[in-house]
């Protein structure tokens, strides 16, 4: 009787410490993570994203449309002065008025220290990084 209890004894220790050690190195769990998964996701999604200003000059009229196109997806958005959102990746960004355009504009952007500028009735840019959190375009 005694033996088999040693032998349960051993084996129920030998248990914990491979439990123990199969839980111990993995910094996702949340009961090793004390501000949980879901924390970490949300600071990444943040950390992801690239803030674009928008500013279209006041001489422009109809409407105004920037694409960002990309490994990741397509992203259209109107042209008026805001900031918008975009995933972060590497895109080719072109700037046109939605439906036919005629005259010469000036195009210039700023994305993570690179300058883009351009004119013309529409302007794409080609291997835009938006990886470093901000940028911007303007059109006059």
């Amino acid at each position: 009787m005694k033996k088999l209890t040693l032998l349960l004894l051993v084996m129920i220790m030998l248990g914990t410490a491979v439990l123990t050690q199969s839980t111990a190195h993995d910094p996702l769990r949340p009961s090793n993570n004390p501000t949980g998964l879901s924390s970490i996701k949300k600071n990444a999604r943040n950390f992801l994203d690239c803030s674009v200003t928008l500013t279209r000059g006041s001489n422009l009229s109809g409407s105004w449309v920037i694409e960002f196109m990309g490994s990741s997806g397509s992203y259209q958005y109107s042209f008026y002065n805001r900031t918008i959102t975009v995933p972060s990746g590497t895109y080719t960004v072109g700037i046109h008025q939605a439906g036919s355009s005629s005259g010469n504009y000036s195009f210039s952007g700023s994305v993570c220290t690179l300058n883009y500028s351009a004119s013309g009735s529409s302007a794409l840019f080609n291997n835009v990084p938006c990886t470093c959190g901000a940028g911007s375009f303007s059109v006059n």
